[in-house]
């Protein structure tokens, strides 16, 4: 059983001449068609052809004869085909495509003749980094087809070899043609250069209000709005200039704070100005051109040599924005994520590339050696499988250091199988498993999706997925394919191995570092106590930073000695005075263990005092949590409460076990850990989600 495919496309027959190219239609649709059916069908489709054929019988026409419909305009068509008014030509279109059902497959291609052509041009050409093989086409296409440039048009016909150069020249008369319409600022001037043989010109613009020009062609504006300058030579030629008056700019921001180069390389600056304001005038310059040469009007600039330099963007009013870049040397190897890649067809693999033996290299082009095999973004390194066998990809700096990568491509795996896929993990714990399958299946791409979110996919790679426990309880796996195959697990969360700490001023000067190596990954720091703004743990700040810088992830705790429930508001005050705006990881604490001020207030007075401090503290960005004891919970605080309003709960409970709901467990008060001198209160985390 076979099927048979037949194709035909609109304009074949026309003889193409330098007239054809010029006329109007010329930048109309290109309609290409391509019919087909199963050859069971075909004889059912032949007599029900042959009796639209018979039918229509008296519009044959030509030698051999053939059956042709009327020519539709497009005028006839203003408002669908239903305002055709030759109603005889409707009924045999109508006839026509009744002989078509869901057994005869129709491919229909509208394709725009500059676009067919510039497609031509653009696919014998290697991809650049930093430019969009797909945007340039279209820039290419619009810019052709709107303006339609008729030294552009003749070369396609007198000589396509050159018609690359006529496109370059057409563009680069648009965009000096484009920088003769101006946009400023109010605060801004413009003077005229003109280029004539007229002893003379004179100037006049269409709306004083707006903008005024004097006799030397200077620009003044007076308000906002649109208004056009012309300049008459007073010989029957004018030049015409655009001005579109904004508001003053406020404010300038350049497209980057910092950047780092390598020597040689290059990178082009962009500046933005305040909405609905303009700059004309922006003036880019570099203060160590030793290091960085930048053009003053493009924003183009070089890395020279190594070091720093600062890269600037000034406005006609002084306001400006940097850049600090700086250049390295460049770098002379590089080496990639994979040397070999196996990937089933229609997989995707995204290569990374390194520098190796030092240096810096900020341009990194990937390539495909056969894009047939394997298609690879020029700026990303993703690479996909697109047929199969055997190729290569390689990176490539500006100075022609690559590195390469064997990929070969299987056929789509038909089938999966879970391999060494966990039962039963502890919170914190991380474990890894695979996906395999009848051919390659890459690891990397694979969905995974848990019913509950009690575990979470945390790294993959081309060979393995690894999962690490979040929260206690029963969860279901679904790993899911590229191309639609699923598996699915079963996984219990029971315990916790997410190890933390909290500590203050009692436990002197901390080695964070060796608190790191021990293995401990999370702190919890006393910021301070009580209402007053000076109440800062006196070893909060050292204890932050120390605890930041060797990678611990840190949350605070602030010790409440509130004695009312609207005294909790200046608590939160003071604590956040202390903080000063420093981000932490993990929830802002508010301890309550005071005896005395448990037994003079309610339950409902107890719980409001907790969440009028976290009120506060949720305000300013952080995220709440309480500490105290099982007991206070179950008496003194409406632990449900807290839970519903998403309150972080911090369980002291010197225990085997923990026996209530909470986020973190204080299990000890005596732990001991390398770095720290004595003591330690230590703490399971039982909640990862409370980790940023």
């Amino acid at each position: 059983m076979g099927y048979r495919f037949y194709y035909d496309e609109s304009s074949h027959s026309e003889s193409i001449t330098e007239k054809t190219l010029n006329a109007e239609n010329f930048y109309d649709n290109f309609i290409t068609v391509i019919v087909g059916w199963n050859e069971t069908y075909e004889s059912t489709l032949e007599t029900k052809y042959l009796t639209f054929e018979e039918k229509y019988k008296s519009r044959k026409a030509g030698n051999p004869p053939e059956l042709k419909s009327s020519a539709i305009k497009i005028c006839d068509v203003v408002n669908g085909f239903a305002s055709i008014k030759n109603r005889e030509l409707t009924n045999l279109i109508e006839d026509y495509l009744s002989i078509f059902d869901e057994k005869v497959y129709v491919c229909i291609s509208f394709t725009n003749k500059i676009e067919f052509l510039v497609n031509q041009i653009i696919d014998s050409y290697d991809n650049v980094f930093g430019i969009d093989e797909e945007a340039l086409k279209y820039t290419l296409v619009k810019a052709l087809r709107t303006y339609k440039p008729q030294n552009v048009i003749a070369q396609l016909y007198k000589d396509p070899s050159s018609v690359v150069d006529s496109i370059k020249v057409f563009l680069e008369e648009r965009i000096r043609i484009n920088e003769e319409n101006v946009e400023m600022g109010l605060n801004e001037s413009y003077t005229f250069t003109v280029e004539t043989n007229a002893p003379s010109v004179t100037f006049m613009s269409t709306d004083e209000s707006v903008l005024t020009v004097d006799e030397n062609g200077t620009v003044t504006p007076k308000s906002t709005g649109e208004a056009s300058v012309a300049c008459d030579t007073g010989k029957g030629v004018t030049a015409w200039c655009d001005f579109k008056i904004c508001s003053e700019a406020k404010e300038i921001k350049l497209n980057r704070s910092s950047l780092d180069l390598g020597s040689e390389e290059y990178y082009t600056f962009r500046s933005f100005v305040d909405a609905d304001a303009a700059a004309f005038k922006r003036v880019y310059s570099s203060d160590n051109e030793n290091v960085m040469k930048i053009d003053s009007v493009t924003g183009y600039a070089t890395a020279i040599g190594a070091g720093k330099a600062t890269i600037s963007c000034t406005l006609a009013n002084g306001l400006s924005d940097s850049c600090e870049v700086t250049v390295y040397r460049m770098a002379q190897g590089l080496t990639l994520n994979e040397s070999s890649v196996t990937l089933a067809l229609g997989d995707s693999f995204d290569f990374d590339s390194h520098v190796a033996g030092g240096g810096f290299a900020y341009i990194r082009v990937y390539h495909s050696l056969d894009e047939s095999v394997v298609s690879i973004a020029p700026g990303g390194g993703i690479a996909t499988a697109v047929g199969e066998g055997e190729t290569q990809i390689y990176c490539e700096l500006i100075n022609g250091v690559r590195a390469y990568a064997d990929v070969k491509v299987l056929p789509a795996s038909e089938r999966i199988k879970l391999s060494n896929a966990p039962s039963l993990m502890q919170v914190g714990e991380k474990a890894r498993f695979r996906v395999d399958g009848n051919t390659a299946v890459n690891n990397a791409n694979i969905t995974v999706n848990s019913v509950n979110g009690l575990v979470r996919a945390t790294e993959q790679g081309s060979d393995f997925i690894e999962l690490t426990g979040i929260r206690q309880g029963v969860d279901t796996v679904t790993v899911t394919t590229y191309n639609g195959l699923s598996a699915s697990f079963n996984v219990t969360v029971d315990g916790s191995c997410a190890t933390l700490i909290d500590v203050s001023t009692w436990q002197g000067s901390i080695d964070f570092d060796k608190v790191k190596k021990s293995g401990i990954d999370y702190v919890i720091l006393r910021a301070g106590y009580g209402r007053e703004l000076d109440q800062i743990d006196n070893r909060f700040v050292e204890n932050y930073e120390k605890a930041k810088a060797a990678g611990l992830k840190v949350g605070a705790y602030w010790f409440s000695y509130s004695e009312s429930v609207d005294e909790a508001f200046k608590e939160a005050e003071a604590c956040l005075y202390c903080l000063g705006g420093r981000k932490l990881d993990m929830p802002l604490y508010y301890d309550l263990e005071i005896d005395s001020v448990m037994e003079r207030m309610t339950k409902s007075e107890y719980t409001q005092m907790a969440l009028n401090f976290c009120s506060v503290i949720e305000s300013a960005g952080y995220r709440p949590g309480i500490y105290s004891s099982v007991s206070v919970y179950q008496t003194k605080l409406d632990h449900s409460r807290l839970l519903r309003d998403g309150i972080s709960v911090w369980n002291a409970h010197w225990s085997e076990r923990c026996t209530i709901e909470c986020d973190v467990w204080q299990y000890s008060e005596n732990g001991s850990v390398s770095g720290i001198y004595g003591d330690v209160d230590m703490n399971l985390i039982y909640n990862l989600d409370v980790v940023e």
